[in-house]
């Protein structure tokens, strides 16, 4: 039901975006990361840094706790109607604190990166460490 809900709004969001016939110069997906968690202060997040540095306007289209296949579907396509010059991406622990498997992830970066390809679009993806190496998921693994 949450996701459903998520889905609408940012339905209206990419509506309101199109009809205003706005581009960013600047598109941010993924998760978490994009909304400045883990940064103190938060708006030292490398999103709001990079939309600080690049010339424009920017578009944040983080979804906390999304994983891949989300990006794909909701936030890809929001992304590319901005037709911005740069995008970055972000994604992966969700993914893996989900339970998905390598194939469903790789899968899903592919299509994503092969879907923004597409694009004029300069695409930049960050990389996560082995997270299977951490602690939190040696011990307790998320069973779902």
């Amino acid at each position: 039901m949450e996701a459903e809900a998520v889905k609408k709004f940012l339905g209206f969001l990419a509506l309101a975006f199109s009809l205003s016939c706005r581009t960013a110069s600047y598109v941010a997906i993924g998760a978490s990361d994009c909304t400045g968690v883990g940064a103190i202060p938060i708006n030292k997040g490398y999103v709001y840094l990079l939309d600080d540095y690049l010339p424009g306007t920017g578009l944040n289209l983080g979804i906390p706790g999304a994983t891949a296949d989300r990006i794909l579907a909701i936030e890809v396509p929001l992304a590319i109607a901005a037709k911005p010059g740069v995008i970055t991406i972000w994604t992966g622990a969700n993914d893996m604190v989900h339970g998905r498997t390598n194939e469903e992830f790789t899968k899903d970066v592919s299509s994503i990166l092969t879907t923004l390809a597409t694009t004029k679009a300069k695409v930049y993806i960050g990389n996560i460490p082995d997270l299977s190496k951490m602690t939190r998921f040696q011990k307790a693994p998320d069973k779902d």
